[in-house]
């Protein structure tokens, strides 16, 4: 458990540094968004005309819901099997559980959810730690400072542990 490096002041992440991971994952979405409607209209050129057509006539509600799914998926994807998104991976932070572990797959969805609620971005107000981080007990920490510590802290743990393949006797 890594749980009490947590708490050490320079670990986790600050406001500006979290703006900066938003700014970059908006516009990969947007870019991934991009990427789907030429890929649809390129299917046209073989004949599928369904995916180009639904783009052209896409209503309000869909297109909501549209881009809701892409960037839900996202983060999801991304954080499920790296911990980290492209944001994450461009600013060095990555996200970790309370116990200082790989989030499960059930907060990751929570969370991924959360921040579609359009006052997520309010409760970061005075707080590093936003409503889609607090409720599924995650934090977003530095990669490199959290590797650190983690490194530091097993070094810690290993003194005075038997060795492999010695045996430990007591005398009497």
């Amino acid at each position: 458990m890594n749980k009490d490096i947590l708490h050490t002041g320079d670990v986790q992440v600050t406001g500006w540094l979290r703006f900066a991971n938003l700014i970059i994952d908006v516009i990969c979405i947007y870019v991934i968004i991009f990427i789907i409607i030429i890929s649809c209209q390129l299917l046209t050129l073989f004949g599928i005309m369904g995916p180009a057509l639904w783009f052209e006539n896409i209503s309000d509600a869909q297109a909501r819901v549209f881009f809701a799914a892409v960037f839900f998926l996202y983060y999801f994807l991304f954080e499920a099997f790296t911990q980290r998104t492209i944001g994450k991976f461009i600013t060095g932070t990555m996200v970790v559980n309370a116990s200082g572990e790989e989030p499960s797959m059930p907060s990751l969805a929570g969370r991924s959810l959360l921040r579609l609620i359009g006052l997520d971005a309010l409760s970061f107000l005075g707080n590093n730690r936003g409503w889609h981080d607090s409720a599924p007990g995650v934090y977003v920490v530095k990669t490199k400072r959290w590797k650190e510590l983690v490194s530091l802290k097993h070094s810690f743990d290993e003194i005075g542990a038997p060795q492999e393949g010695t045996t430990v006797t007591a005398e009497m």
